[in-house]
């Protein structure tokens, strides 16, 4: 589980579940939230899987991967509010009038619709995912 806050809003991250306390936030607040806490949650992963940052890819499939992964445009809409995001890293924010749920609801459509782009792009470069010897 992730949080972050920023600017007087909270933003709690847990797997696919997402929690904003953001009243009255603008467009930009909500951007600098979404990116505070993206960067947090992929601080969390890397952290837990040992690292620092983000190894280099290694080999041309790999290299592909990473390139095709950061133009990945995923969008998230609920209400009045608009997510969308470029490679995770350009984030834009439309709300008018938009409610907490709103704001939670775009937010895990567009997270949806990030991880359903990064499955299909693992699946065209790599194939499908083969089942470990390991699991019974």
């Amino acid at each position: 589980m992730v949080t972050v806050r920023l600017r007087g809003m909270t933003a709690t991250l847990n797997e696919s579940t997402i929690a904003i306390d953001a009243a009255n936030a603008n467009a930009q607040d909500l951007e600098a939230l979404a990116r505070a806490l993206w960067a947090a949650r992929t601080r969390e992963t890397l952290q837990r899987a040992g690292l620092t940052r983000e190894p280099r890819p290694h080999g041309r499939s790999a290299e592909e991967y990473v390139r095709r992964r950061a133009a990945i445009v995923a969008c998230g809409q609920s209400g009045t509010v608009k997510i969308e995001v470029k490679g995770m890293r350009q984030w834009r924010v439309e709300v008018n009038g938009a409610t907490k749920e709103d704001i939670e609801q775009a937010a895990r459509h567009l997270m949806n619709a990030q991880e359903e782009q990064i499955r299909a792009l693992k699946r065209e470069i790599w194939g499908r995912p083969r089942a470990s010897p390991c699991r019974r």
